[in-house]
């Protein structure tokens, strides 16, 4: 499998487990294997937003909106506006 999922997984476990700092930390790395993983900046996004860094966490919400994922724009309407 590609590596950038396996980070996003990754990030998506330590999430789950309300270690949110570290989530991020494996996103970046999915972001680094791939710049065009939506998956990984929605994910990234909602993890700033929630340790209450929202323009960080909006501006990945739009990022991952550009690259296709259309539920980042639910997202961007719920936490950004």
């Amino acid at each position: 499998p590609n590596e950038s999922i396996l980070f996003n997984i990754q990030g998506a476990c330590f999430a789950e487990l309300g270690s949110f700092e570290i989530a991020i930390k494996s996103y970046e790395q999915a972001i680094s294997i791939n710049p065009s993983y939506a998956k990984a900046y929605f994910n990234r996004g909602l993890s700033n937003i929630i340790l209450e860094e929202k323009d960080r966490g909006c501006l990945d919400l739009s990022k991952a909106g550009e690259l296709g994922l259309g539920k980042a724009f639910d997202s961007i309407k719920e936490y950004c506006n």
